[in-house]
Parts: C-alpha cells; structure tokens; sequence
C-alpha cells in the first residue's frame, strides 16, 4: 500500500510541474495522504507491540547522524529537528494560490567524537535554547527565525 500511495504522489507531481489537470480523485489523495502516512505508521507500531496512539508522540522525528569524522577527534553531525512550516505559490485551476505544509528543519556541526550524540540528548539539545545550534548560514536564505518573524510581521 505504501508503495502505491507513494507512485500515486509521484504522478500527481509529475502531472502539476508540466501543468496537466488533476482529478478530483487525486485531489482528494493530496488531502489525505498524511492521515494515510500516520496510519502506516500506527500499524508499524503495533506490530512492534505497542498500541496507543500516544506512542508517536514519544518518538519525535527529531533524528541525528555523524556523517563524517574527522581524524583530529570530531564528527559532523548532521539532524532533523522539529517540523516548521512551509509556503509555497502555487497553480491551482489557472490561479497562483498559497499552500501551506510541513518540512523538518535542518541541522549540521561538528562534535566531539568521543562524545556521539544519540537522538535522545539531540532531542534535549533541540529542548534546550541554550544547547540548540545553530542552523547552516546556507539555509537563512529561504527561513525565517522566530524572531524575525517578529520583527518583520
């Protein structure tokens, strides 16, 4: 089923970027695709034994890796960290709409190789303002802080 559900997504895409219509039933996959996604997602947690829905809530998405390391004793650490919101202008019927939706944040910085982070203490870094890092001086150019939404709104 996922398998289908992704081929599905990947032909409403291929159909939106070369401008061709979508079907009222495409249209409805667009919208309840991430109830689908959470579904397949409950499941897997029940064939790992667990069965409340409040399990999703005690794995977060927030993930961290080394990537690479560095011969002098660090890492680079690359996370996802908590989802933020996404804009985007968007063709709708002929008319430039704007679509909201969810992408994860991104993280990468050298650590310490002898002191690997896990993706529990990465969680209590995200947690925590003062152990946060910060995010690629790369990725300013399409974000917006908090704080600059402040400013600016």
């Amino acid at each position: 089923r996922l398998e289908q559900l992704a081929l599905s997504l990947k032909t409403i895409s291929e159909k939106e970027l070369t401008n061709i219509e979508l079907t009222e039933d495409e249209y409805d996959l667009i919208r309840s695709y991430g109830g689908q996604l959470e579904h397949f997602w409950l499941e897997a947690l029940r064939d790992e034994g667990v069965d409340h829905p409040s399990a999703v809530y005690k794995n977060p998405a927030a993930l961290i890796a080394d990537v690479a390391t560095d011969p002098n004793g660090q890492v680079l650490e690359e996370g996802i960290g908590f989802v933020s919101n996404i804009y985007a202008v968007v063709p709708v019927d002929g008319t430039l709409r704007i679509a909201q939706g969810a992408v994860y944040s991104y993280y990468e910085f050298p650590w310490p190789a002898d002191n690997r982070l896990t993706d529990q203490k990465w969680l209590e870094m995200l947690e925590s303002e003062d152990e946060m890092p910060e995010r690629p001086s790369w990725t300013k150019s399409y974000t917006v802080s908090k704080n600059d939404a402040g400013e600016r709104w």
